[in-house]
């Protein structure tokens, strides 16, 4: 009896550590600042602007777009454009940046950018569509 209790302890105890083991090796996401920029250039007017995603641990998630390409994490509403926690799409055409986002955003008061930004505000089933048809229309996806 005390050898069936003392093997079942063992193999219990050999399993618990296994377990803990695996759990704990899967790959933690990164919990340090992550900034991504993309130039966008428009040929026509010889100028550019930028896209800048900010991730910062697992709870802090921006979409910037600026008329600079700092390297910085900070935004500014008043000549950035700030989407928090969505995905957008965007597409440059001639001097046209259009942004397909869920929720439209403040037009910055000091964005004087000859790039114009036209945002255009989908309903969620029109997202997902474009989640699933971006690539074939040209448009490019930052999430």
């Amino acid at each position: 009896m005390k050898k069936t209790l003392f093997t079942t302890a063992i193999v219990l105890t050999i399993l618990i550590v296994g377990f803990l083991y695996f759990q704990t090796s899967k790959e933690i996401p990164s919990l340090s600042t992550e900034v991504v920029i993309e130039e966008i250039h428009s040929d026509s007017l010889n100028t550019s602007v930028f896209i800048r995603s900010i991730s910062r641990g697992l709870n802090y998630k921006v979409i910037v777009i600026s008329q600079t390409n700092k390297n910085f994490d900070e935004s500014n509403p008043k000549n950035e454009f700030v989407y928090n926690w969505t995905p957008i799409f965007y597409q440059l055409k001639e001097d046209t940046l259009f942004v397909y986002t869920h929720k439209r955003v403040k037009q910055p008061v000091e964005f004087n950018s000859p790039i114009f930004v036209k945002q255009i505000e989908l309903s969620n089933s029109k997202m997902m569509d474009l989640f699933n048809s971006y690539k074939d229309k040209g448009i490019k996806l930052i999430q």
